[in-house]
């Protein structure tokens, strides 16, 4: 039996797109619904979906109603600060640096690089004193801008999203002009930059404090997209992940692998499997208006069909199959499950695919197995009571043999939210807006003038 652990932020996306929690920032719905399309993927593909119970306490009954189909998982207090002291480990050296202008350290500078997003720090007139401002180098396309925009919400959402205020000391980030001096004066820093800061101290905290849970019960791990672009990165930064795992994993969340390569990195490293099938939003949606139910409660309906069951006893065979990698025939037959498991997927995804205006609607799910094999980076919290009594909640579920992960290519999803159409329509049609919702576009700066000095704006 197959099971996924997603997190409070996926949650939250969801309850946004239906209304619970009003919207002001219009490009948040971007990341909802690649959210909720994780989410879906998690209900439609495994035995069971889990949560950690460990939401703000005030709102802890009613999520538990509102998610009915999920299992929450109660930490109690002694797991819950056992888990917080081992993330707060891993998150020292996690600090963000910006020097001269742009990303230095070595965390967050490859997580943006991965997501092809320049971001440049610059010295700007407000009331005539210099304020250090965040802003993207300019895209030439208005749809590029749309989808930097969006990435800009998630981060910002990460700071709205903080399930526990008192969980993490803050850490400033380190900001340091073009010669390497540290700058002082964090009075004259935007309210802008502090904040997107520290939404990044967030995101890198529940990710690894997510990444350890997942990896201590054994269970699969669904993310929040930004999150797992995050994750990903730590991954291969800490060593966790080899370098012959970690390139095929990154050329697919990025697209950048030729055909050619694809086929060779399912021959020679079947731990990661990317199956294309369909954007489920959207095919979801156009159903539940008909039958006038819940999105949610639709994907519930669905997974009960033989195909799906079909294709959740192939991913379970695959999967038992890597804890109880052997001997020299492992290669072959992980190659023949993932073969059989492909013909399965494409016939998903005949069936179930919609099409709109702009062109046919698919993703790509993508499954890493095995992330920490022999080696994890990761501490092993057994023997606590605390933890085992959870563990002991969860029957029948045995260790996975490293951290297994379900990947999206968020860079992808985001260009196929801008093709969803009608359907988008569909999607947000519960959303509560607040009377001041609006697009709130990323500010840009033009790369040829980014070291210009002027009356109103110089470099770092």
């Amino acid at each position: 039996m197959r099971r996924a652990l997603v997190d409070n932020a996926t949650l939250t996306a969801v309850q946004r797109l239906n209304g619970e929690i009003k919207v002001k920032n219009r490009f948040d719905l971007d990341g909802d619904i690649l959210a909720m399309e994780g989410l879906i993927q998690a209900v439609l593909f495994f035995d069971e979906v889990m949560y950690l119970d460990d939401y703000k306490k005030e709102f802890q009954e009613k999520r538990a109603k509102y998610f009915s189909g999920l299992r929450p998982v109660p930490l109690d207090e002694q797991t819950s600060r056992l888990f917080s002291q081992e993330t707060q480990k891993l998150m020292e050296q996690i600090v963000p640096e910006v020097m001269g202008g742009s990303f230095t350290d070595g965390n967050f500078r490859p997580f943006f690089d991965m997501l092809k997003m320049h971001l440049w720090y610059v010295w700007n007139v407000q009331s005539s004193v210099f304020y250090l401002t965040q802003k993207l180098l300019a895209c030439e396309s208005g749809t590029e801008l749309n989808k930097y925009s969006a990435l800009s919400a998630m981060i910002y959402s990460e700071f709205k999203d903080k399930e526990q205020e008192k969980a993490i000391l803050e850490k400033k980030a380190v900001l340091l002009d073009s010669d390497g001096r540290p700058i002082e004066n964090r009075e004259n820093v935007t309210l802008q930059a502090e904040t997107f800061f520290a939404g990044l101290n967030w995101m890198a905290y529940r990710t690894l404090y997510y990444t350890l849970a997942a990896n201590q019960f054994g269970l699969n791990l669904f993310l929040h997209p930004i999150r797992q672009a995050f994750q990903v990165n730590f991954l291969k930064q800490n060593n966790i992940v080899n370098a012959g795992m970690y390139k095929p994993l990154i050329e697919a969340l990025t697209g950048t692998a030729s055909d050619t390569m694809a086929r060779i990195y399912s021959v020679v490293n079947p731990a990661v499997v990317s199956c294309p099938i369909p954007i489920f939003s959207a095919y979801l949606a156009a159903k539940s208006s008909k039958a006038g139910i819940g999105l949610l409660d639709c994907a519930y309906h669905l997974r009960e069909e033989g195909m799906f069951i079909e294709a959740r006893r192939q991913f379970d065979r695959l999967e038992q199959f890597y804890k109880q990698q052997k001997g020299a025939r492992f290669l072959k037959e992980a190659n023949r499950l993932q073969k059989e498991l492909t013909i399965q997927m494409r016939r998903i995804l005949e069936k179930y695919q919609v099409t709109s205006p702009q062109g046919s609607l698919t993703t790509n799910m993508i499954s890493l197995w095995d992330a920490t094999g022999l080696a994890t980076g990761l501490p092993n919290l057994g023997g606590n009571a605390g933890i085992e009594h959870i563990v002991s909640m969860l029957h029948n579920n045995r260790p996975a043999a490293g951290l297994n992960a379900v990947y999206k290519s968020i860079l992808s999803d985001l260009i196929n939210i801008q093709m969803l159409g009608s359907f988008h329509e569909m999607i947000t049609r519960n959303v509560w807006y607040d009377k001041d919702a609006d697009y709130c576009h990323i500010k840009e700066q033009d790369p040829m003038y980014k070291r210009a000095h002027s009356w109103w704006s110089r470099p770092m």
